[in-house]
């Protein structure tokens, strides 16, 4: 019978007690909202800075369009982005969205890439439930 020895390298374990906090958003404008290609990961169009989809972002801006069935936004900041439709802004998903028709919100939630119309690749973001937008006053 051969003898076995197995070794084990560059191991880690941690142990955490209790809750860890949540992931802290990473703040971004609209025009970095996505970010460029970074080797096979798509980027966006018309899009600056490092790729943060998949990534929990903040980001701020007036709401400009409501989606027909009230389940998404589109905020602007300034930055000359559009949604997939062309619409000024970037489009946030939700629910409930029809209430905040004009008003400024900094939102929180996942970035993705939003292939609603194939020839636009637009960055979006996809809030978590509705404690993920504030309003604010400019």
């Amino acid at each position: 019978m051969d003898d076995w020895n197995l070794t084990l390298a560059n191991c880690y374990w941690s142990h955490h007690t209790g809750n860890p906090d949540p992931p802290k958003p990473l703040g971004v404008n609209n025009r970095a909202l996505g970010g460029g290609e970074i080797g096979s990961l798509r980027g966006c169009d018309n899009c600056s800075g490092l790729n943060n989809v998949g990534m929990l972002v903040r980001t701020f801006g007036q709401v400009q369009v409501i989606g027909p069935d009230g389940l998404w936004i589109t905020i602007d900041d300034g930055s000359s982005r559009t949604d997939p439709d062309g619409n000024s802004g970037v489009r946030v998903y939700g629910t409930n969205m029809s209430q905040y028709a004009g008003k400024y919100l900094c939102v929180t939630g996942i970035c993705f890439i939003d292939e609603v119309n194939p020839a636009n690749y637009a960055a979006s973001i996809r809030t978590r439930d509705q404690n993920d937008i504030l309003e604010y006053t400019p």
